[in-house]
């Protein structure tokens, strides 16, 4: 008598590969899911540590930060390092040392472009650009006449130092979270279609906006915060100006 072969049948290779099908589609969300809030933890912590040496800096420099050029690069050309003073440094140069010179601090994990007008950076080569820092709060440590400009913020808690950002160094409306009392922010990237930027999207206020929509925001009290996309008229130009 002839024994049936021991192989898998075409129907039962069919309802496995059915079953494998469905377990992923139930699975993948939830993956993805976490793909995405794990990026926004390495991307908090990323920020707590650059906040950490932000007041390192100030304690160590009689409380004046650097004043902040307005580019994104770290060597020019590369293999030169750039001092904090060049007029060409992104801003974290200056507070890299108290990070073991680790520059990824500098980079989220969601990003997938930054400021690449000609000359204004050196991406994808140098990544590590993808946090803006708000001059206005710079200008009100660094103008203080106070003894310890340290304190010089009226309402720590209430007052942006840097968050996600697709600008180096945030200024007015053009380019943060406030409206700054017009009808829209962030007018210099919306609907920015710039061939040379290496991105994937085209509208790139979503660097704004990394985190499912949200942009991970460290305040000069040291807390981090998601603010979630908006058109930035429910967003005080106070949170930038630190009064």
């Amino acid at each position: 008598m002839r024994q049936r072969g021991s192989g898998h049948t075409l129907i039962e290779m069919l309802v496995v590969m059915a079953v494998i099908a469905l377990l992923l589609s139930i699975v993948a969300p939830t993956l993805t899911t976490l793909r995405v809030n794990l990026r926004q933890t390495v991307c908090t912590n990323n920020e707590v540590k650059i906040g950490e040496a932000f007041k390192v800096y100030l304690a160590t420099h009689d409380g004046r930060p650097p004043n902040p050029p307005n580019y994104g690069w770290w060597e020019r050309p590369l293999g030169t390092k750039l001092g904090p003073g060049d007029p060409y440094a992104y801003w974290g140069i200056a507070y890299a040392p108290y990070l073991g010179e680790k520059r990824e601090y500098f980079n989220c994990p969601s990003m997938q472009a930054t400021d690449c007008d000609p000359g204004y950076s050196d991406y994808p080569a140098q990544p590590w650009v993808s946090y803006g820092l708000n001059r206005h709060v710079v200008d009100v440590i660094s103008w203080s006449q106070q003894a310890r400009p340290l304190t010089a913020v009226k309402k720590p808690s209430e007052t942006i130092l840097f968050h996600d950002a697709y600008e180096h160094v945030l200024e007015g409306s053009i380019d943060t979270l406030s409206a700054w009392g017009g009808p829209l922010n962030l007018t210099q990237w919306r609907n920015c279609t710039r061939s040379n930027c290496k991105s994937t999207n085209k509208n790139h206020e979503v660097e704004y906006y990394r985190h499912s929509g949200t942009c991970n925001v460290m305040w000069y009290d040291d807390h981090i915060s998601a603010i979630p996309e908006s058109d930035g008229t429910d967003i005080p130009k106070e949170y930038y100006t630190g009064e």
